[in-house]
């Protein structure tokens, strides 16, 4: 059907609802800037009330901060087409293109602008990623896992217990509710909570937050958290200052230590999670936030519940999921994985080349990590730095660290302990690790962990829970390596 067969009423009545029913957002001034129509798909992506926008002009919206920014507003002092991707106050963002109209006169009266929703298509882009990722991992049996854009650091794993913490966190992502991480101190409890915040839509609309509640003292705690208005108190800034709650509008919040933080501010806490709101120190009217709130501690929460040192409804409210980090010691197989990792990682930093010995490799294998990650990775940066020559050998090791080992009975009491009778005939003196790639290093000491955890704890089942790896994945690398 032509438009020239239809009747002016006709006609007006087809545009009309081609416009109404649009998925696209439909934006109109007249030529002095003042809204003269707009339709239901604009109202959704941009939040804005038909209060907002009736009677007023674009240079209102934007006196008022209801739209960052305006096209709209170039199409009418240039007179020509106009485009801008905005960030409107829900979050949602759009790619806005204005254009002009001009009448048989050649005079502006209109400018009508196309708002096409560009959150939703992030969004399936984002489900795509998110399910491409999904597959690589169970497609692939990866021995280093990296997960970019943590604080500049990597998320390298190879165990079972890691594999299945990370699926976790992916799919709680996107799901607002608290999450408590619990572990031991540098076992990654921040690198796991930013990667939540990173796989989540929340990575788009808002920040990353992180505050120590054990680093900052308590008469500071409460107004880093919430926030204090001008002359709240002696020292205070002239104009007031925003609370971390704030800032995480839109975002994460990670609270770290949480068991640290007084009881006189876990109340305060406690309505801030039910109520959404907070109110600034010295301030009367309510602020609303929209945060998603992590948790950590290496404390035992529970203990503190019973001690009376930890509010109850505090802990059941941050506590609707939680992930337990287990230590190093529990995870030998990310042992070497982390190591060569950060090995890599460090040779790249300060330019050089280094290697490290296969007895050295060995025996920070054996090393039980009481500091866990953080101490692993400042163990071998330092072993790159202080260490003489292109190779690093056991006598660069820190000495608390010879000294654990002498306590174990020495590096050199390593070849002992590991297994090597006929029933066990491959032993650690055939792991090479000057050759190969990482997963090929990686299956040869994957079998010698194996051989060796066989041959000291038995039935199967108990091997398995030693290792934290279900039997059936036991009973096929044990068939796969002949052992």
């Amino acid at each position: 059907m032509l438009w020239t067969d239809l009747t002016p009423d006709e006609a007006e009545l087809l545009l009309q609802q081609l416009i109404e029913n649009a998925y696209d957002g439909i934006y109109m001034t007249d030529a002095d800037g003042k809204t003269a129509g707009y339709n239901q798909a604009f109202l959704r992506i941009s939040g804005l009330t038909p209060e907002q926008l009736d009677h007023h002009t674009v240079h209102d919206l934007l006196a008022n901060g209801w739209i960052p920014k305006s096209c709209v507003l170039k199409a009418l002092e240039t007179g020509e087409a106009a485009n801008e991707v905005i960030r409107y106050a829900n979050g949602n963002e759009a790619l806005v293109t204005a254009v002009p109209v001009y009448n048989k006169d050649g005079r502006l009266f209109r400018v009508i602008a196309q708002v096409r929703d560009l959150s939703e298509l992030n969004r399936l882009k984002r489900e795509l990623e998110r399910s491409q990722h999904i597959r690589q991992m169970q497609s692939q049996k990866l021995e280093k896992v990296t997960v970019a854009g943590v604080e500049g650091r990597s998320f390298v794993y190879q165990s079972d217990t890691m594999e299945k913490i990370v699926d976790l966190a992916m799919r709680i992502a996107n799901f607002n509710t608290p999450v408590l991480l619990l572990g031991e101190s540098g076992v990654g409890k921040d690198v796991l909570a930013h990667y939540i915040h990173q796989m989540s839509d929340r990575s788009r609309t808002g920040s990353f937050v992180k505050v120590n509640c054990g680093a900052i003292p308590e008469n500071l705690l409460e107004s880093e958290l919430f926030g204090y208005e001008a002359g709240a108190f002696t020292g205070a800034r002239q104009k007031g200052k925003p609370g971390l709650f704030e800032v995480a509008h839109m975002g994460t919040l990670f609270l770290d230590e949480i068991g640290e933080i007084p009881p006189t501010l876990q109340v305060k806490l406690l309505g801030v999670l039910q109520d959404r709101r907070i109110q600034r120190i010295g301030g009367l009217a309510p602020i609303e936030v929209d945060a998603r709130i992590i948790t950590a501690t290496n404390a035992n929460l529970r203990q503190m519940v019973q001690e009376n040192r930890f509010r109850k409804d505090l802990y059941y409210r941050i506590n609707v999921i939680s992930i337990a980090i287990p230590p190093l010691r529990e995870r030998p197989e990310d042992v070497l994985a982390l190591m060569l990792h950060f090995l890599k990682e460090f040779n790249q930093k300060y330019q050089v080349n280094k290697t490290m010995d296969a007895q050295l490799i060995k025996a920070m294998l054996e090393y039980t990590w009481p500091g866990n990650v953080r101490e692993l990775r400042n163990t071998v940066e330092r072993l790159v730095v202080v260490s003489e020559g292109e190779h690093i050998g056991l006598d660069d090791l820190p000495e608390p660290i010879q000294e654990e080992l002498q306590r174990l009975g020495g590096p050199e009491a390593l070849q002992t302990r590991l297994p090597d009778g006929p029933e066990y005939a491959w032993s650690w003196r055939h792991v090479d690790f000057e050759k190969g790639d990482l997963k090929a290093i990686m299956e040869q000491v994957e079998k010698a962990v194996l051989a060796h955890f066989l041959q000291r704890y038995r039935p199967l089942k108990r091997c398995a829970e030693r290792l934290g790896v279900d039997l059936s994945t036991l009973m096929r690398k044990k068939k796969r390596y002949g052992l």
